[in-house]
């Protein structure tokens, strides 16, 4: 799966010794690399996860390095079903720096569409590929996730407890995976993107731990093209730690919360209960099973 993280250009380098068609691929691009050294930087707007929608116009552009003399570059754009559906030969230098448009028809097929473009030379034939993708919907919606943090250990989202610069990612329907990280309020918005079902998730690592779900499904539709939802976490180091009780069992709770159970020792913020020994039942706990059994006799 791969992941995008915004940036404006893709560029793709053909190293030696690769083989012809590589197939790595970053949030719907895709690197083809031919055996030689030229190199194509190429782009398009909208990038995913936006989408052009019918009558918009897509634009196209490509620069190409070389050292040899160019002997064509082939063009291609091929629809989600495979077809081809425009293409262009440029000859010779023709088409080492290009910028073009494509117009999206009233009834498009809705998808993931690839633009290809080809460099051939004259000494080593086809020396480079860099194909890149674009989305075409038929309605937008708009994502928007917000990342909160139990600053005061309470267990209850509150104002001022907004977190800035988290990874939110979201999966699209087609496949690809793109990430970015929330602003000063806590939040980050995708707009115009292509109706059908979303993931939308975080990606946790010690020493957070999730109140609300790491992973929730987003479905945009023409009744409800907006979605919004908020990450819900806490530091564990800051708010939890073990806690023996005096029947030898531990929890992992917060100082407060220990100190509701009669006898019981918090071993301080941090330490899971993997990492501490409590030991067999305390006098405390003896002491008040003995107490109860008492009173029914």
């Amino acid at each position: 799966m791969g992941i995008s993280y915004r940036f404006a250009l893709w560029t793709v380098v053909a190293l030696l010794a690769i083989p012809a068609v590589a197939g790595a691929q970053r949030g719907g691009d895709r690197q083809d690399l031919a055996p030689l050294d030229a190199t194509i930087t190429l782009g398009r707007s909208p990038e995913p996860p936006d989408c052009a929608q019918p009558q918009d116009d897509v634009d196209i552009w490509w620069d190409i390095t070389y050292s040899t003399t160019p002997s064509a570059v082939i063009y291609t754009l091929v629809d989600p079903d495979s077809a081809v559906i425009d293409s262009t030969y440029y000859p010779g230098d023709t088409g080492v720096t290009i910028n073009r448009q494509w117009t999206v028809p009233l009834n498009p097929v809705i998808g993931k569409y690839w633009v290809r473009v080809e460099f051939w030379s004259m000494s080593s034939g086809h020396e480079a590929t860099a194909e890149v993708s674009f989305y075409v919907c038929d309605g937008i919606g708009s994502i928007c996730a917000q990342k909160v943090v139990d600053a005061n250990c309470d267990g209850v989202a509150q104002a001022g407890e907004e977190y800035q610069g988290w990874w939110i990612c979201i999966d699209t329907p087609w496949g690809d995976t793109f990430c970015d990280t929330t602003d000063a309020t806590g939040v980050v918005c995708w707009d115009k993107l292509p109706l059908g079902l979303y993931t939308v998730y975080e990606n946790i690592s010690p020493p957070w731990v999730s109140i609300f779900p790491e992973s929730r499904d987003a479905l945009l539709d023409d009744n409800n093209p907006s979605w919004s939802g908020a990450f819900f976490n806490v530091n564990y180091d800051e708010c939890f730690g073990a806690c023996c009780k005096c029947d030898g069992q531990c929890v992992e709770v917060t100082p407060a919360e220990c100190n509701q159970f009669l006898g019981a020792i918090f071993m301080g913020l941090g330490p899971h209960c993997d990492q501490v020994t409590c030991g067999e039942p305390s006098a405390v706990e003896k002491t008040t099973w003995g107490a109860i059994k008492d009173n029914y006799r």
